[in-house]
């Protein structure tokens, strides 16, 4: 989705931007193919950050304090310590505490001081970006349901929240597929469903979200993006779904941003695959939410 949204001219493609410090100080590339220290176009935009603020990210790679985030692969270990995460479990017990206040008494107390600050440091990188690179719109995929939902509250007429929804069948057969255990398999996509897609959609306003489901857009591309841009206020492309007319500049994400060529297919392999224990695992332990999402068996 992130790349699809960035072959549109109007668009910047990030990526995980969360992770902009830890590919900075472990060398990792920009999906350009030169690491991303070394690309002209996040020089440009670590440029207007120096004046702007005066960090350094070269320098400093953690200079502008943005949301704190776990990474899970090529993990800096002399900054994601375990105090850090310590401290990103800590936070996110106190944001989710915030919100369940906020739900069953309609008060909202103010964000922690080091979240506001967070907040505003990734608005000014995206202010860079849009900037340095020409874009009115810019995507990050980092995917924290807690930022996304501060970002909407500090800037309502500024940022706009995406919900991508996935039948769980074909993510837990997917992670199957790679070797994982069951309980693995399915734990990811339980633990941010259950708890995350209520919680945007009862903390972001209805102007600011917006909810998609994967099937309705791998296999009607272009009817999605014709949605996407509209409600973005852009000039529709149907040569989004190509997946080769952006150049991207992407931070960090899985694999898949390497290669553009696949272009955008409906992966439901799950209906034949998904069979035996595999089916009945999920069955016990995934269908109840699944049906929450809108899927029926």
């Amino acid at each position: 989705m992130d790349m699809f949204l960035g072959s549109h001219r109007d668009v910047a493609s990030l990526g995980e931007l969360n992770m902009l410090g830890k590919v900075l100080s472990v060398g990792r590339p920009c999906t350009c193919g030169t690491p991303l220290r070394d690309c002209p176009a996040w020089r440009s935009v670590f440029d207007r950050v120096r004046s702007s603020t005066g960090v350094d990210l070269y320098a400093e790679p953690y200079g502008l304090p943005i949301w704190k985030a776990r990474a899970r692969y090529n993990i800096d270990r002399a900054h994601q310590t375990l105090a850090f995460e310590q401290q990103v479990k800590l936070l996110h017990a106190v944001l989710h505490l915030r919100q369940r206040i906020a739900r069953a008494s309609g008060l909202r107390f103010p964000a922690p001081r080091n979240v506001r600050s967070a907040v505003a440091n990734k608005m000014v990188l995206y202010e860079a970006i849009s900037s340095a690179w020409g874009r009115r719109v810019v995507v990050d995929s980092s995917k924290n349901a807690l930022e996304a939902i501060e970002l909407a509250l500090a800037y309502p007429h500024r940022v706009r929240v995406l919900l991508l929804k996935r039948d769980g069948r074909g993510v837990f057969f997917s992670h199957r597929t790679t070797g994982m255990d069951s309980p693995t398999s399915l734990r990811s996509w339980t633990t941010y469903y259950r708890r995350n897609a209520p919680l945007l959609e009862q903390a972001v306003p209805p102007q600011q979200l917006m909810t998609l489901r994967y099937e309705d857009f791998a296999g009607d591309p272009i009817a999605t993006g014709e949605r996407l841009c509209a409600w973005l206020g852009l000039k529709a492309d149907p040569k989004m779904a190509e997946l080769s007319t952006g150049h991207w500049h992407m931070v960090d994400g899985n694999e898949t941003r390497f290669a553009a060529g696949k272009g955008i297919r409906l992966d439901e392999r799950w209906r034949q695959g998904l069979v035996g224990a595999d089916a009945a695992y999920f069955a016990a332990h995934g269908a109840k939410l699944n049906r929450a999402l809108g899927y029926r068996d």
